[in-house]
């Protein structure tokens, strides 16, 4: 009576430790499908973060300038960047503007007429930070009035730099009636940029170098190096454009730091194709084509 629950216990155990009857090869068809299922969601995990990714280079929604940051990231950015104004992080109706340019379902023509707007707004803001003095001045009515006018010995000259800085010449015109304009233009064989039309005695002159795409900022130093060559100082230089990156700030900053930059905005980066992310699409195209 007491031999029994032994071999039980026996027949039991065996069947736990995997003997040779029939418990054991099911025993390893299960360890084997666990095995595979393990697999199975080892690679749907990793096929699943592969797509992620795609979706999110696809798919992610860029902020208004989040290559600055918000907070302490913010401050220490504009720290270390003193000489660069980026518009946009203060000025909401730059903002409305830049969102609808950048808008794909934005046409041609109104593309043009936000284009202008921005021009005429980061133009107005750049020459808003020159050098003034008080004057007095005579309303029709004969009242006099107090206010300011640009230093009497300030003299302007703009340079465009590319194709695209051409833009920029109507707008400042109409702000800036009679200002001289010189052209650089890029010759990609050479890596070479040569600027036509400087006056004699540019060194008088406050110079202010119209880019409106500014990618790298290559372009925009070899420019600086030019009018610095001839005796233009860099604190009498100020580089406007509507769209930056991070790298030509930082390139701007390190190689510049006296000339002041103004942006209306700072996009995220470049990608592969040298395109600006998230940018306004091909730029020069959509100008043209109203």
């Amino acid at each position: 009576a007491r031999a029994a629950p032994r071999r039980d216990a026996r027949s039991r155990r065996g069947g736990r430790n995997g003997g040779s009857g029939p418990r054991s090869g099911s025993g390893s068809a299960v360890m084997s499908l666990l095995a595979g299922a393990a697999a199975i969601g080892a690679a749907s995990t990793a096929l699943a973060k592969g797509r992620a990714r795609d979706e999110d280079a696809e798919g992610k929604v860029y902020e208004p300038c989040e290559a600055v940051g918000d907070g302490l990231r913010g401050e220490f950015w504009k720290a270390k960047h003193g000489n660069i104004t980026i518009l946009e992080l203060d000025y909401e109706p730059l903002q409305v503007l830049l969102t609808r340019a950048r808008n794909a379902a934005c046409d041609s023509k109104a593309f043009n007429f936000f284009i202008h707007r921005l021009l005429s707004l980061t133009l107005e803001m750049a020459l808003g930070a020159l050098p003034t003095e008080d004057v007095v001045v005579t309303t029709p009515d004969g009242y006099k009035f107090r206010g300011k006018e640009y230093e009497k010995d300030l003299s302007l000259l703009a340079v465009t730099v590319s194709q695209s800085g051409t833009h920029m010449v109507e707008p400042l015109q109409r702000l800036s009636p009679g200002i001289p304009i010189a052209y650089a233009t890029n010759d990609p064989s050479t890596h070479t940029v040569t600027t036509k039309g400087l006056p004699r005695d540019v060194s008088d002159y406050h110079v202010l170098v119209l880019s409106p795409i500014m990618r790298g900022g290559l372009k925009e130093s070899a420019v600086i190096e030019q009018l610095t060559k001839r005796g233009v100082q860099e604190d009498n230089i100020q580089v406007i454009c509507l769209f930056m990156t991070p790298q030509s700030a930082d390139l701007l900053t390190s190689r510049h730091p006296d000339v002041a930059v103004v942006a209306a905005s700072m996009d995220a980066g470049i990608d592969a194709e040298g395109r600006l992310v998230p940018g306004v699409g091909d730029f020069e195209k959509r100008y043209n084509e109203a």
